[in-house]
């Protein structure tokens, strides 16, 4: 049983920048308004002690014309990874309701700032991805997975 009033007992051994991508059509005028579609990933896997695992978190950013919706003339992808272990001197979580929840959260946060670097170095105005409870959606992925007969650990949702 966890002890809410502790730390979770879970290090931080790495957070990994795994993919990054660009590309843009070099004819969007400036000013242009576009429309921002965004698919995000997200997924863990734990060693068969549990005490050490990895939880990865990915966006997908297309960027569209609104005269014509279906051809992206902008896309930015990112895809980072945060390996974490049991403390030993101070376990109070178990590891993989952390790597489930927690660990796509902390890795959010390194995802947005990154998609928003590169836009700008694109010279297009910055995409700020959206400041989201990243728990409640892995939940109501997860659920529709279970209604869906799908319980995969990897988990995608377009947004």
């Amino acid at each position: 049983m966890m002890n809410k009033s502790k730390q979770p007992g879970i290090k931080i051994d790495d957070i990994l920048l795994l993919e990054s991508s660009c590309r843009r059509d070099s004819n969007i005028p400036r000013g242009q308004k576009l429309t921002t579609k965004v698919n995000f990933e997200f997924s863990y896997t734990m060693n068969k002690e549990k005490t050490a695992g990895a939880s990865i978190i990915g966006a997908v950013v297309r960027l569209f014309s609104p005269d014509d919706e279906i051809k992206s003339i902008a896309e930015f992808s990112a895809k980072f990874q945060g390996r974490f272990s049991v403390d030993d001197e101070a376990p109070n979580m178990e590891l993989e309701p952390f790597l489930e929840s927690n660990a796509p959260a902390l890795l959010y946060s390194y995802l947005r700032q990154h998609i928003q670097s590169i836009t700008v170095k694109s010279s297009l105005p910055a995409i700020h991805l959206p400041i989201m409870n990243v728990i409640a959606l892995i939940q109501d992925i997860k659920k529709k997975q279970v209604e869906e007969g799908n319980s995969s650990d990897q988990t995608t949702t377009d947004s």
